[in-house]
This record gives C-alpha cells, structure tokens and sequence, in this order.
C-alpha cells in the first residue's frame, strides 16, 4: 500500500508540475508576456481590488512588486490606472481592450489544454477522478484544520 501511495502522490505532483509549465510556456509564447504579468492580469479579470496592496496581499506579493509589474503593462497598453475620486490618494487598475483580449486568448487556451489533458477519458471515468481528488481535497482541508501551524493560502 506505501508504495501505490507513493506513485499516486509523485503522479500527482508531476501532473501539476506540468500542466503549470505547459500553461507557462503557451502563454509566454502566444501573448509575449511574462508568468508574473500573466498572473497579474488575469487576477484583475477575476476580482475588483480596490488598490495595489490588495492586489499585493491576493497575490502574496510585495506592493513594489506589484507596482513594477503593473508599470511595465501599463506601458504595453494592457492596463491603465485611474485616479479614484473618492480617495485621490489611490489609484484603480483596469484593463484595456489589449489586457482583455489576453484575458479571453488565455480563457481559451486553457480550456484547449484541459479537453487535450482529457483526452481519451470517457464521461465516467472523469466523473470518477473528480470524486476522488475531491475526497483528497477534503482530506487536506482535514490536515490543515487539524494542524493549524499548516499555513492557508487564503
């Protein structure tokens, strides 16, 4: 049993290894940009952060990391920032037309890559691999409540 566990848990890992790296490489080749400002534009697609330290804080970044990254795509066009006007001392980011036709080349490719990562699967069979990477992400969430020096990633 030690071993099967072993081999499911290092399979596991391996096919999130890749899939990350797949995902990265496309997207750095289709749209030209990096990892980082992928992530950043696709988080401001997703969520309405109020300022540059929400975004640091949802990221788990720095504010200067973030203020660099969101210079550089506000250079490229993909982002602009606008004065807030109850509150100048804050700006708010959004997209442009550029950063959401990343947004939606990106949506796409990733459901491309998540049909091919299927391919071959009957109905059934994915069905039955979704109950049981639920039941391990049930038996995480376990692990993390019952051991609270476990970091969350909320």
């Amino acid at each position: 049993m030690e071993e099967i566990i072993k081999k499911a848990t290092m399979m596991l890992r391996y096919r999130d290894h890749e899939h990350r790296r797949i995902i990265e490489q496309l997207v750095q080749q289709i749209t030209g940009i990096s990892h980082s400002q992928h992530l950043l534009l696709m988080q401001l697609s997703w969520f309405d952060f109020k300022s540059q330290k929400e975004i640091a804080s949802k990221l788990n970044i720095s504010p200067a990391a973030v203020t660099m990254s969101l210079k550089k795509l506000e250079n490229e066009g993909y982002v602009q920032k606008n004065i807030n006007p109850k509150d100048t001392r804050f700006n708010f980011v959004t997209l442009t037309e550029k950063g959401q036709n990343i947004v939606s080349l990106s949506t796409e490719l990733f459901e491309s890559i998540d049909h091919k990562l299927f391919e071959g699967f009957s109905q059934e069979e994915i069905q039955d691999l979704t109950s049981y990477l639920e039941r391990i992400i049930t038996n995480l969430k376990d692990l993390e409540a019952n051991h609270p020096s476990v970091p969350s990633e909320e």
